[in-house]
Protein backbone atom coordinates (compact mmCIF):
# COMPACT_ATOMS: atom_id res chain seq x y z
CA UNK A 1 0.00 0.00 0.00
CA UNK A 2 2.83 2.38 0.89
CA UNK A 3 4.63 1.65 -2.40
CA UNK A 4 1.41 2.19 -4.38
CA UNK A 5 0.81 5.44 -2.53
CA UNK A 6 4.34 6.68 -3.30
CA UNK A 7 3.99 5.81 -6.98
CA UNK A 8 0.62 7.56 -7.13
CA UNK A 9 2.03 10.61 -5.36
CA UNK A 10 4.93 10.82 -7.79
CA UNK A 11 2.50 10.73 -10.72
CA UNK A 12 0.74 13.75 -9.28
CA UNK A 13 3.76 15.68 -8.03
CA UNK A 14 6.16 15.15 -10.95
CA UNK A 15 4.02 17.02 -13.56
CA UNK A 16 3.58 19.89 -11.07
CA UNK A 17 7.34 20.08 -10.43
CA UNK A 18 8.08 19.92 -14.16
CA UNK A 19 5.49 22.58 -15.01
CA UNK A 20 6.81 24.83 -12.23
CA UNK A 21 10.35 24.40 -13.59
CA UNK A 22 9.22 25.34 -17.10
CA UNK A 23 7.41 28.41 -15.76
CA UNK A 24 10.58 29.55 -13.98
CA UNK A 25 12.58 29.02 -17.19
CA UNK A 26 10.08 31.13 -19.13
CA UNK A 27 10.29 33.87 -16.50
CA UNK A 28 14.10 33.83 -16.74
CA UNK A 29 13.99 34.02 -20.54
CA UNK A 30 11.66 37.01 -20.42
CA UNK A 31 13.92 38.83 -17.96
CA UNK A 32 17.25 37.94 -19.62
CA UNK A 33 16.32 38.24 -23.31
CA UNK A 34 14.62 41.63 -23.53
CA UNK A 35 11.10 40.29 -23.16
CA UNK A 36 11.32 37.03 -25.14
CA UNK A 37 7.73 35.77 -25.16
CA UNK A 38 8.15 32.80 -27.51
CA UNK A 39 8.65 29.99 -24.94
CA UNK A 40 5.62 27.90 -23.94
CA UNK A 41 4.87 25.21 -21.35
CA UNK A 42 4.90 21.65 -22.72
CA UNK A 43 1.36 20.26 -22.43
CA UNK A 44 1.23 16.44 -22.30
CA UNK A 45 -1.98 15.68 -20.43
CA UNK A 46 -5.61 16.73 -20.34
CA UNK A 47 -5.95 16.72 -16.55
CA UNK A 48 -6.00 19.81 -14.32
CA UNK A 49 -2.24 20.36 -14.68
CA UNK A 50 -2.48 20.10 -18.46
CA UNK A 51 -5.43 22.50 -18.49
CA UNK A 52 -3.50 24.94 -16.32
CA UNK A 53 -0.51 24.75 -18.68
CA UNK A 54 -2.81 25.24 -21.67
CA UNK A 55 -4.40 28.30 -20.05
CA UNK A 56 -0.95 29.73 -19.36
CA UNK A 57 0.10 29.20 -22.99
CA UNK A 58 -3.11 30.86 -24.19
CA UNK A 59 -2.44 33.83 -21.92
CA UNK A 60 1.15 34.06 -23.22
CA UNK A 61 -0.14 34.01 -26.82
CA UNK A 62 -2.35 37.00 -26.05
CA UNK A 63 0.42 38.84 -24.19
CA UNK A 64 2.86 38.18 -27.04
CA UNK A 65 0.37 39.42 -29.66
CA UNK A 66 -0.31 42.54 -27.60
CA UNK A 67 3.41 43.18 -27.16
CA UNK A 68 4.01 42.81 -30.91
CA UNK A 69 1.17 45.24 -31.66
CA UNK A 70 2.68 47.75 -29.22
CA UNK A 71 6.09 47.41 -30.86
CA UNK A 72 4.58 47.93 -34.32
CA UNK A 73 2.62 50.91 -33.01
CA UNK A 74 5.73 52.58 -31.53
CA UNK A 75 7.84 51.92 -34.63
CA UNK A 76 5.11 53.16 -36.97
CA UNK A 77 4.46 56.29 -34.90
CA UNK A 78 8.17 57.13 -34.91
CA UNK A 79 8.36 56.56 -38.66
CA UNK A 80 5.28 58.63 -39.44
CA UNK A 81 6.65 61.56 -37.40
CA UNK A 82 10.21 61.19 -38.69
CA UNK A 83 9.24 61.31 -42.38
CA UNK A 84 7.74 64.85 -42.44
CA UNK A 85 10.49 66.12 -40.11
CA UNK A 86 13.15 64.76 -42.47
CA UNK A 87 11.39 66.36 -45.46
CA UNK A 88 11.30 69.71 -43.69
CA UNK A 89 14.97 69.48 -42.71
CA UNK A 90 16.14 68.56 -46.23
CA UNK A 91 14.29 71.47 -47.79
CA UNK A 92 15.59 73.91 -45.17
CA UNK A 93 19.14 72.64 -45.81
CA UNK A 94 18.71 73.16 -49.56
CA UNK A 95 17.43 76.67 -48.94
CA UNK A 96 20.34 77.37 -46.57
CA UNK A 97 22.82 76.37 -49.29
CA UNK A 98 21.48 79.04 -51.60
CA UNK A 99 23.39 82.29 -51.30
CA UNK A 100 20.35 84.30 -52.24
CA UNK A 101 17.13 82.33 -52.47
CA UNK A 102 14.49 83.60 -54.88
CA UNK A 103 10.95 84.41 -53.85
CA UNK A 104 9.74 81.32 -55.72
CA UNK A 105 12.19 79.08 -53.88
CA UNK A 106 11.16 80.56 -50.53
CA UNK A 107 7.49 80.08 -51.37
CA UNK A 108 8.09 76.45 -52.40
CA UNK A 109 9.97 75.58 -49.20
CA UNK A 110 7.39 77.35 -47.02
CA UNK A 111 4.63 75.39 -48.74
CA UNK A 112 6.44 72.09 -48.08
CA UNK A 113 7.07 73.03 -44.44
CA UNK A 114 3.43 74.00 -43.96
CA UNK A 115 2.11 70.80 -45.58
CA UNK A 116 4.33 68.56 -43.48
CA UNK A 117 3.64 70.50 -40.29
CA UNK A 118 -0.10 70.12 -40.87
CA UNK A 119 0.46 66.40 -41.46
CA UNK A 120 2.24 66.06 -38.11
CA UNK A 121 -0.49 68.04 -36.34
CA UNK A 122 -3.16 65.70 -37.76
CA UNK A 123 -1.11 62.68 -36.75
CA UNK A 124 -0.57 63.92 -33.19
CA UNK A 125 -4.25 64.82 -32.92
CA UNK A 126 -5.27 61.33 -34.07
CA UNK A 127 -2.81 59.70 -31.67
CA UNK A 128 -4.24 61.80 -28.84
CA UNK A 129 -7.75 60.71 -29.75
CA UNK A 130 -6.67 57.06 -29.70
CA UNK A 131 -4.83 57.21 -26.38
CA UNK A 132 -6.99 59.58 -24.35
CA UNK A 133 -9.10 58.04 -21.60
CA UNK A 134 -11.23 61.13 -21.21
CA UNK A 135 -14.90 60.21 -21.33
CA UNK A 136 -17.18 62.23 -23.58
CA UNK A 137 -20.84 63.06 -23.25
CA UNK A 138 -22.87 60.35 -24.94
CA UNK A 139 -26.33 61.80 -24.47
CA UNK A 140 -26.78 63.82 -27.68
CA UNK A 141 -29.52 62.89 -30.12
CA UNK A 142 -28.03 62.43 -33.58
CA UNK A 143 -30.09 62.30 -36.78
CA UNK A 144 -28.40 59.98 -39.25
CA UNK A 145 -29.66 61.73 -42.40
CA UNK A 146 -28.47 65.16 -41.25
CA UNK A 147 -25.07 63.83 -40.22
CA UNK A 148 -24.39 62.15 -43.57
CA UNK A 149 -25.65 65.20 -45.48
CA UNK A 150 -22.98 67.29 -43.73
CA UNK A 151 -20.30 64.64 -44.32
CA UNK A 152 -21.05 64.44 -48.05
CA UNK A 153 -20.97 68.23 -48.30
CA UNK A 154 -17.57 68.33 -46.57
CA UNK A 155 -16.15 65.57 -48.81
CA UNK A 156 -17.76 66.83 -52.02
CA UNK A 157 -14.42 67.86 -53.58
CA UNK A 158 -12.98 64.33 -53.17
CA UNK A 159 -16.17 62.72 -54.45
CA UNK A 160 -16.35 64.99 -57.50
CA UNK A 161 -12.65 64.52 -58.31
CA UNK A 162 -13.31 60.81 -59.01
CA UNK A 163 -16.84 61.38 -60.38
CA UNK A 164 -18.31 59.15 -57.65
CA UNK A 165 -22.06 58.74 -57.25
CA UNK A 166 -23.52 58.38 -53.74
CA UNK A 167 -26.85 56.74 -52.93
CA UNK A 168 -28.61 57.14 -49.56
CA UNK A 169 -31.36 54.80 -48.40
CA UNK A 170 -33.49 54.43 -45.26
CA UNK A 171 -31.68 57.20 -43.35
CA UNK A 172 -34.66 59.46 -42.78
CA UNK A 173 -36.16 59.39 -39.30
CA UNK A 174 -33.42 57.23 -37.74
CA UNK A 175 -31.87 58.74 -34.63
CA UNK A 176 -29.35 57.48 -32.15
CA UNK A 177 -27.98 58.69 -28.84
CA UNK A 178 -24.26 59.32 -28.52
CA UNK A 179 -21.56 61.94 -28.97
CA UNK A 180 -22.26 63.79 -32.21
CA UNK A 181 -18.69 64.96 -32.83
CA UNK A 182 -17.24 61.48 -32.36
CA UNK A 183 -19.91 59.78 -34.49
CA UNK A 184 -19.43 62.38 -37.22
CA UNK A 185 -15.69 61.69 -37.25
CA UNK A 186 -16.15 57.90 -37.37
CA UNK A 187 -18.66 57.99 -40.24
CA UNK A 188 -16.65 60.66 -42.08
CA UNK A 189 -13.54 58.47 -41.93
CA UNK A 190 -15.47 55.55 -43.44
CA UNK A 191 -16.95 57.65 -46.27
CA UNK A 192 -13.54 59.23 -46.93
CA UNK A 193 -11.99 55.74 -47.22
CA UNK A 194 -14.77 54.73 -49.59
CA UNK A 195 -13.80 57.70 -51.78
CA UNK A 196 -10.00 57.31 -51.46
CA UNK A 197 -9.89 53.66 -52.45
CA UNK A 198 -12.66 53.76 -55.04
CA UNK A 199 -12.30 53.64 -58.80
CA UNK A 200 -13.05 56.44 -61.25
CA UNK A 201 -16.80 56.78 -61.90
CA UNK A 202 -17.47 54.38 -59.04
CA UNK A 203 -20.24 54.51 -56.47
CA UNK A 204 -20.82 54.60 -52.71
CA UNK A 205 -23.99 53.43 -51.00
CA UNK A 206 -24.98 54.43 -47.47
CA UNK A 207 -27.92 52.77 -45.72
CA UNK A 208 -29.27 52.29 -42.22
CA UNK A 209 -31.79 50.09 -40.47
CA UNK A 210 -33.12 49.79 -36.95
CA UNK A 211 -33.28 46.34 -35.33
CA UNK A 212 -34.78 46.55 -31.84
CA UNK A 213 -32.14 48.36 -29.74
CA UNK A 214 -29.53 48.43 -32.51
CA UNK A 215 -28.97 50.74 -35.47
CA UNK A 216 -27.08 49.12 -38.34
CA UNK A 217 -25.21 51.52 -40.65
CA UNK A 218 -23.71 50.13 -43.87
CA UNK A 219 -21.25 51.97 -46.11
CA UNK A 220 -20.29 50.07 -49.29
CA UNK A 221 -18.22 51.08 -52.31
CA UNK A 222 -16.98 49.79 -55.65
CA UNK A 223 -13.32 50.19 -54.71
CA UNK A 224 -10.31 47.89 -54.48
CA UNK A 225 -11.66 45.89 -51.53
CA UNK A 226 -9.81 44.21 -48.66
CA UNK A 227 -8.45 40.64 -48.77
CA UNK A 228 -10.13 38.34 -46.20
CA UNK A 229 -6.82 37.50 -44.54
CA UNK A 230 -6.22 41.21 -43.85
CA UNK A 231 -9.62 41.96 -42.28
CA UNK A 232 -8.56 41.18 -38.71
CA UNK A 233 -5.69 43.69 -38.83
CA UNK A 234 -7.20 46.66 -40.66
CA UNK A 235 -8.29 48.27 -37.38
CA UNK A 236 -4.74 48.26 -35.97
CA UNK A 237 -3.14 51.73 -35.76
CA UNK A 238 -0.85 52.46 -38.74
CA UNK A 239 -1.72 49.19 -40.50
CA UNK A 240 -2.06 49.44 -44.28
CA UNK A 241 -3.16 46.60 -46.56
CA UNK A 242 -1.03 47.96 -49.40
CA UNK A 243 1.76 50.15 -48.02
CA UNK A 244 2.73 51.82 -51.31
CA UNK A 245 -0.81 52.41 -52.56
CA UNK A 246 -2.09 53.64 -49.18
CA UNK A 247 0.80 56.05 -48.76
CA UNK A 248 0.25 57.45 -52.25
CA UNK A 249 -3.33 58.51 -51.39
CA UNK A 250 -2.30 60.06 -48.08
CA UNK A 251 -3.05 59.28 -44.46
CA UNK A 252 -1.09 57.49 -41.76
CA UNK A 253 -3.23 54.38 -41.34
CA UNK A 254 -5.11 55.68 -38.29
CA UNK A 255 -8.56 56.21 -39.82
CA UNK A 256 -10.06 52.78 -39.13
CA UNK A 257 -8.35 52.55 -35.74
CA UNK A 258 -10.16 55.76 -34.77
CA UNK A 259 -13.45 54.42 -36.13
CA UNK A 260 -13.13 51.28 -33.99
CA UNK A 261 -12.16 53.28 -30.90
CA UNK A 262 -15.09 55.69 -31.31
CA UNK A 263 -17.67 52.95 -31.94
CA UNK A 264 -16.50 51.00 -28.90
CA UNK A 265 -16.69 54.11 -26.70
Amino acid sequence: LIVAFLVSTRKVVNPIVKTNKELKEISTLINDNNGDLTKRVNVKSSDEIGQLAGSFNHMMDKVSASFERQQRFSASAAHELKTPLATILVNLDVLDMEEKASAAQMERVLSIVRTNTERMIRLVDNLFQLTTEKSSEMCEEVRIDEMFAEILEELSAQLNAKHLSVSLSNLSGIKLTGNRTMLYRAMSNLVENAAKYNRENGSISISASQQQEDIIIKIADTGIGIPKEECERIFEPFYRVDQSRSRSVGGAGLGLALVKDIVEK
